[in-house]
């Protein structure tokens, strides 16, 4: 059930929309900042709502909008002088603050209606909120992999000592079996050398 509204909402997400009205004064300047996401499209929409007055019929004297980029390079410039809409469309919008500015050159107070519509590609946002996802996955795995790395080196560590071990042991044992070999043999020697000097001192004693 969670996961059907969670797919929902991230589809209702994929589209956001503000929508503002503001008075200028004649002569007056007034700009206002919208946060755009990168790989978002933008649609701008402007238009002057009535007063009551009659229509600025006279494009001298009508209200300037100047969209701009965050480093402050244009990217759309428009009169508004009736009240017909006039949307604007900014594709692959480079993220960070733009500024839509509006100048009158009115003699009267103007009001103006200001919408701004963010279209995601739903694809690329999907894809960004599986990722998001799957980074808890990818850090047990990433954990997992740190831990078997860390338990192979400490195997090839063992097998390497058990090995340095196996030749100590064998070169030990080369060692004692030699020096055994040897004393047997010094023992045998003297054994021989010692019978051979009794069996002369008692020739020279003649008692054999």
């Amino acid at each position: 059930m969670w996961g059907g509204q969670r797919w929902a909402l991230l589809l209702y997400a994929a589209t956001y929309g503000v929508a503002v009205q503001l008075d200028l004064q004649p002569g007056d300047t007034r700009c206002l900042g919208e946060e755009l996401n990168e790989e978002s499209q933008a649609r701008f929409a402007f238009k002057l709502v009535r007063r009551g007055g009659a229509p600025v019929d006279d494009s001298a004297k009508a209200v300037t909008v100047v969209v701009s980029k965050p480093s402050g390079q244009s990217v759309y410039s428009r009169k508004l002088f009736d009240y017909e809409q006039k949307a604007f469309e900014h594709a692959g919008a480079a993220p960070g603050l733009y500024h839509i500015c509006f100048t009158s050159g009115c003699d009267t107070i103007q009001r103006v209606d200001l919408e701004v519509t963010q279209l995601f590609d739903q694809e690329a946002f999907v894809r960004s909120i599986k990722a998001e996802a799957l980074q808890p996955l990818e850090l047990l795995l990433s954990r997992a992999e740190d831990a078997a790395r860390a338990i192979n080196a400490e195997l090839d560590q063992s097998i390497q000592r058990e090995a340095q071990l196996k030749r100590t042991s064998v070169n030990m044992e080369w060692h004692i079996n030699a020096f055994a070999t040897l004393s047997i043999v010094v023992l045998l020697g003297l054994s021989a050398w010692q019978m051979a000097f009794l069996r002369r001192f008692f020739r020279s004693k003649k008692l054999l």
